[in-house]
């Protein structure tokens, strides 16, 4: 079989060599400027995210306003001032054992590399100690600082766009 299909085989890998190397598919444009080094794709993705994550004022928009601004400071400084952990809450195991049941199958692991396969089959093992650690926490009301950080994954939607707007940009905690 791989004897009739090596003619079609060198064929196809012939095609690709002979490709030219700088088509615009090999890099990726931020603000218009192709760019294909390592060096270079770190600096545009720092600056496109640095971009994204200033506060924009737009005078059409009631929810950019200055007024609004304070409004939701005020919120939540009342919010956080006013939550009292509770010593009596409690999670119950059976309630991680229904979460971890509705996780999908069949999905790539995040960045632990720890599939929802894992946690489904070993449920029963994991979800006293869950319920224990979310517990503690409600009661204590302090969150490990390692569940409030992710990391960030660019991934290319397909297609032919290089721009950077052609990118799905993904938060894995």
């Amino acid at each position: 079989m791989a004897e009739v299909d090596s003619h079609k085989f060198w064929k196809m890998v012939n095609a690709r060599k002979n490709r030219n190397r700088s088509s615009l598919s090999s890099g990726i444009k931020f603000d218009g400027t192709t760019v294909r080094d390592r060096d270079s794709i770190s600096d545009g993705w720092y600056d496109f995210f640095l971009e994204l994550y200033q506060p924009h004022h737009d005078p059409n928009d009631v929810h950019s306003s200055d007024t609004w601004e304070k409004h939701v400071s005020s919120e939540l400084d009342f919010i956080v001032t006013n939550i009292k952990p509770d010593p009596e809450v409690r999670v119950l195991p059976e309630t991680e054992d229904n979460i971890i049941s509705t996780c999908p199958k069949r999905k790539t692991g995040g960045y632990d590399n720890l599939q929802y396969e894992h946690l489904i089959n070993a449920k029963h093992v994991i979800s006293p100690v869950l319920a224990n650690i979310y517990t503690w926490m409600l009661r204590t009301g302090h969150v490990p600082d390692s569940m409030k950080r992710g990391v960030i994954i660019t991934m290319h939607k397909g297609g032919g766009g290089t721009n950077v707007v052609t990118c799905w940009i993904i938060f894995v905690p």
